[in-house]
């Protein structure tokens, strides 16, 4: 299904929402397979401070500058790296906070409506086949809309969809139960039918943390939630054959929040949290079964 010859590089954003993030101790995940774990941060700093420089790159402005006007979602968040949007909270976690933006701050759709954080790992980390996984605390509201994805590497390089999108989470903050999960392709992309919904059996996704995560190779990709499989695809699913031809095998991981409006009903108090973020590989001769 997928080439296992591109990496993926993690990228960690929130638009429309607030984020905090850590990884502390990250656990090595209970599978059929063996995992070693690769990487992962501790978020370790004081409050108000700059994330590992070694580990992560802040993407700053509209899109604009990179050619990419929207951030390829038609976004209307302004990143920055300033502390009041994302920083260290000196707690081992991870801030991103969505704020209304000042006046004069300009877009490319006119003056900018927020202000937010975007980091990636891009050039610095790259994720291999294997397991990607983040323990999250959502936050709700509507025009919240949070996510945690992948794309191929070389993304800046080879058009999207051709260079391939894993999504391991995404939410909309108006549904406070659900998340779903997605696989975008050349032939397979935007309304993707490799995508599906999961609903929490009780509560709601703020309540508490989650374990979202992902683990693929060159024959499959299966999703989690809190460590159960939600969602698989092989290339034995004859559905599947005609279309996963081209999809990455590894590539950018992120966690995002967009705007899912309306504006006139936008909610920036939610916090959201990252507990846990780590890569995982696979040792030699792993699989059980």
């Amino acid at each position: 299904m997928m080439s296992t010859s591109r990496a993926h590089s993690l990228v960690l954003l929130a638009s429309t929402l607030g984020v905090v993030a850590c990884a502390k101790n990250p656990s090595i995940p209970t599978s059929r397979i063996t995992w070693v774990l690769r990487w992962s941060d501790e978020f370790d700093g004081p409050s108000g401070g700059r994330l590992d420089s070694t580990k992560w790159n802040y993407d700053i402005g509209d899109g604009c500058a990179q050619r990419n006007c929207g951030w390829g979602n038609n976004e209307k968040e302004y990143y920055t790296d300033a502390a009041a949007n994302i920083s260290l909270n000196g707690r081992g976690q991870l801030a991103i906070t969505a704020r209304r933006a000042p006046a004069g701050l300009s877009c490319y759709y006119g003056p900018c409506l927020s202000r937010s954080g975007k980091i990636t790992t891009r050039d610095k980390m790259f994720a291999e086949p294997g397991r990607v996984e983040a323990r999250i605390k959502l936050p709700l509201g509507q025009g919240l809309w949070p996510a945690f994805w992948m794309l191929g590497h070389d993304c800046l390089a080879i058009p999207w969809p051709t260079c391939g999108e894993i999504d391991i989470m995404e939410n909309k903050g108006s549904q406070p139960s659900t998340t779903s999960s997605a696989v975008h392709g050349p032939g397979y992309s935007g309304n993707t039918p490799f995508v599906h919904r999961h609903t929490l059996a009780s509560g709601t996704i703020s309540d508490d943390f989650h374990k979202y995560a992902v683990e693929w190779d060159s024959l499959h990709v299966r999703f989690f939630v809190d460590d159960r499989v939600h969602y698989e695809i092989t290339r034995a699913d004859p559905a599947a054959l005609e279309r996963l031809t081209g999809v990455t095998a590894s590539g950018t991981i992120a966690t995002r929040g967009r705007v899912e409006g309306p504006w006139s009903a936008l909610h920036f108090a939610g916090d959201g949290t990252i507990e846990q973020l780590a890569a995982f590989g696979v040792s030699a001769a792993t699989v059980n079964g």
